[in-house]
């Protein structure tokens, strides 16, 4: 029974194996050089986001002035558009800050500074385009739609562009002016007036502007339409004039 002490005493003299003392030590050097590795990336990774962010700014700012420069406006001077319809007139405020491709393409076809395509011919032509066009579509507590050269919901200006629909902007309030589509990024120049507020349209349409008075945009809502909303008698947009400041 004296031996069993002496064992125990004689095991615990000898101390941990050196072979997996060095194993161990050696790991934790590892996992120290893995951590200071780690964190070096992370460094590295933050520095480059943040070098990547500030150069989209820059990219964004330039796109913005180059914008404005195209709209003949300063950054912050006051852009809208004056719709005048056989109904009366309508003023939109445009907002450039928010939606500028959006604004500079409504903006330059109703100016005729931009180039489009005259469906009915297939000719390239550089006139206004919203001048004389109807409002093709209309629903009563939704929203009046126009911008369309054939007046059937089918026209276009012979091209598209992508939506802008990540600029916070959503559809909260009566009266704003949207762009109308037939799917993501499939804008051209059809556009519409909501009546009410669509929120499943957020993130489906560029919003670019809001539209006043309300009382002008009732009237025309609450023409009586026939087949696909089509108003009887045609509300004519007879002329789309843009103010600056």
């Amino acid at each position: 029974m004296r031996l069993i002490p002496l064992v125990l005493f004689a095991l615990a003299a000898c101390g941990p194996d050196p072979e997996l003392v060095k194993e161990k030590d050696a790991l934790a050097q590892q996992v120290g050089q893995l951590t200071q590795e780690k964190e070096r990336v992370e460094r590295e990774r933050d520095a480059l986001r943040t070098r990547a962010e500030r150069l989209q700014r820059e990219v964004d700012d330039h796109k913005r002035r180059e914008v404005y420069t195209k709209l003949k406006i300063t950054e912050g001077q006051k852009l809208s558009a004056t719709l005048d319809t056989t109904l009366g007139v309508v003023t939109c405020e445009l907002w450039p800050e928010k939606s500028p491709k959006t604004v500079l393409n409504f903006v330059e076809l109703a100016e005729g500074t931009r180039e489009w395509t005259e469906p009915k011919t297939g000719e390239k032509v550089k006139r206004p385009l919203y001048d004389g066009t109807i409002f093709h579509r209309i629903m009563k507590g939704f929203m009046i739609q126009g911008g369309d050269p054939l007046g059937n919901g089918t026209g276009d200006p012979g091209y598209r562009f992508e939506d802008e629909v990540d600029n916070g902007l959503k559809f909260d309030q009566p009266g704003l002016l949207a762009m109308a589509n037939s799917g993501p990024n499939t804008n051209g120049s059809q556009f519409f007036i909501t009546d009410s507020l669509p929120d499943h349209l957020n993130g489906k349409h560029t919003i670019f502007g809001k539209c006043a008075p309300k009382e002008t945009i009732k009237t025309i809502i609450s023409v009586e339409v026939g087949p696909r909303n089509k108003p009887v008698t045609d509300v004519v947009l007879k002329k789309v004039t843009i103010q600056r400041g």
